[in-house]
């Protein structure tokens, strides 16, 4: 199937000739058919093993839509409000004058309040709520009209908030009413360690690479008693510290390149699982989809991004070369989804009817991934004839 695909390939290519990952995935679908499925290039470069498409990676921030479905999906059973405070949900997140922040603010990144350092994993996750719930506004900012992309502090708020309004433990919530309806199987939020252990010992697990060193180092994927971890921890940590990361709900979910793209064919279909039964409500996911942050400057991205609620709309109209983390030179205007950091791209484009996920399995850094991200998806509407 790859060959129909010449100039996405020879980017992916390229990238491997250059250091910049060991390979990638390819899930692309249209009008509700896989139109292309195939991995180029390595899993794991130390032992020269064959990338395969259905490898196990690790989404990184590609999966926070995961954790946004399923406040969507409590909406939708009236259970949460978009528009309610946070405190209605998680009393203590008032103090320091928080009160104001609703469910909305977090999802699109216009809380005003300033992160916190959460020094997880060796953090437990109640010291994770704790410490954003002590966090300040930042002086002279209004929720609502300040926009700054916050990688973790809000993605833990929301997890809280379903964990608090349900009774469930967070990932097993995603687990039964997201990806399981999704067919997604194998996706997870965090693995247990007799599941981690037995996915890595049977090759289903594809290892990500920190290329922006000399050396090709791998990131770690679990500690040395085989539970899971989130790939930007560079250490081994203990077993306390990791069950604060297991089930990061900012970027702890792995699952293969189908998997993520099923996310998005659910969201195309007007949020209907493959059975026909409703995710979402219609009207929810056009909520969710569409720009609710317009043209405001992200002052983690320093320029004007658009946001729905948990996923990034096409920003290419306000002129800037590349977006970060956006979707390449011939995306529709109405092109939503998410990223992950320095290695994915995720996302739906309802006017070409196409669910997308590439998957990198080496973070190069930003300016070279924006590049590289940039460059694949260019490279794949042309392929599919989409440049016009």
């Amino acid at each position: 199937m790859k060959t129909n695909y010449p100039e996405l390939v020879k980017t992916i290519e390229a990238g491997i000739a250059t250091g910049l990952h060991p390979g990638a995935v390819v899930h692309v679908r249209q009008n509700g058919k896989i139109v292309a499925d195939f991995a180029v290039g390595a899993a794991d470069w130390a032992a020269d093993t064959t990338l395969r498409p259905d490898h196990r990676i690790l989404w990184l921030s590609a999966g926070k839509p995961l954790t946004a479905l399923a406040v969507g999906i409590l909406s939708d059973r009236g259970r949460v409000s978009f528009d309610a405070q946070v405190c209605n949900y998680i009393s203590e997140f008032a103090g320091n004058g928080k009160d104001d922040i609703t469910v909305r603010h977090l999802l699109s990144h216009t809380h005003a309040y300033r992160p916190p350092r959460l020094d997880w994993p060796r953090m437990s996750r109640d010291q994770v709520i704790e410490q954003i719930c002590h966090a300040i506004p930042i002086k002279g900012e209004t929720p609502g009209q300040y926009a700054a992309y916050d990688p973790q502090s809000g993605w833990y708020l929301l997890s809280e908030i379903v964990e608090r309004v349900t009774g469930q433990l967070f990932h097993e919530f995603v687990k039964a009413e997201v990806l399981e309806p999704l067919g997604c199987h194998h996706a997870s939020i965090g693995m247990d360690a007799d599941k981690w252990t037995a996915a890595r010992q049977a090759g289903e697990l594809a290892v990500l690479y920190d290329t922006t060193r000399a050396a090709r180092e791998r990131i770690n994927l679990g500690v040395e008693d085989g539970h899971f971890n989130e790939a930007s921890v560079a250490q081994w940590v203990g077993d306390d510290a990791q069950r604060a990361s297991a089930h990061n709900p900012g970027g702890g979910s792995i699952g293969t390149a189908s998997d993520l793209a099923a996310l998005y064919q659910c969201l195309l279909d007007d949020g209907k699982t493959p059975t026909g039964a409703h995710l979402l409500r219609n009207s929810t996911v056009e909520e969710m989809t569409t720009r609710q942050r317009i043209g405001m400057k992200d002052h983690s991205f320093m320029q004007v991004v658009d946001w729905g609620l948990g996923f990034l709309i096409n920003s290419s109209r306000y002129g800037a070369t590349m977006d970060p983390y956006g979707y390449g030179q011939h995306a529709s205007d109405k092109t939503f989804g998410h990223g992950g950091m320095q290695s994915s791209s995720a996302y739906a484009d309802p006017e070409n009817g196409m669910a997308v996920a590439i998957i990198f399995n080496g973070l190069p850094g930003e300016p070279k991934h924006q590049k590289r991200v940039y460059e694949a998806n260019s490279a794949l509407y042309r392929d599919l004839g989409l440049s016009t």
